[in-house]
């Protein structure tokens, strides 16, 4: 029988654990932050499994973008918000 193309889903946690060394010598709150960009690229593996790129990666670090982005965008709302209710 032929060979299957293994799930994105699983070529993701390789990749990630393939990082587990860098992220043992990070100190405690960068591993903290590191781990947040891990649970990003988790979240959008289904447009990452979607998108047939080569590289894992890729998809990984977009995948935390986006969620930052939106972070932002969160931020700079709150902060008009504000700026509002202050008449600034």
């Amino acid at each position: 029988m032929g060979r299957t193309i293994p799930s994105y889903r699983y070529a993701l946690e390789k990749e990630i654990s393939s990082l587990k060394l860098y992220r043992d010598v990070l100190n405690p709150r960068d591993r903290k932050s590191f781990d947040n960009i891990m649970l990003y690229a988790r979240m959008h593996s289904d447009a990452g499994s979607l998108s047939a790129r080569m590289f894992i990666s890729e998809s990984l670090f977009l995948s935390a973008l986006i969620e930052q982005q939106k972070q932002l965008d969160e931020l700079e709302r709150d902060f008009e918000r504000i700026k509002r209710r202050a008449k600034i």
